[in-house]
């Protein structure tokens, strides 16, 4: 039986997988230039970043245009085939 922490831990090394995100780290490139140049929000980004939302196929073609990254889309379905199960998140009151 797999615990809450190894549940969280499983998902946010997945998190660190983001084809996107590991780019952006890789070629030191911030957030809000990013954003700026897909011209999109710096939640958005970190939206798709966090595996919450996909971009849409033109957002992946402006991507791939930033990035140099052709093969953005496909390593980006890869990814989210790849995604473990989410730790349930604790109620609060």
């Amino acid at each position: 039986m797999t615990t809450t922490h190894e549940r969280e831990a499983a998902f946010s090394a997945w998190r660190e997988r983001n084809p996107l995100r590991a780019w952006r780290l890789a070629h030191d490139v911030t957030l809000m230039r990013l954003a700026g140049e897909a011209q999109v929000s710096i939640s958005t980004l970190q939206l798709w970043e966090n595996g919450a939302r996909t971009p849409r196929p033109a957002q992946f073609e402006t991507l791939a245009r930033i990035t140099g990254e052709s093969h953005l889309a496909g390593a980006w379905r890869r990814w989210i085939h790849d995604r473990p199960n989410q730790a349930p998140r604790k109620r609060t009151r």
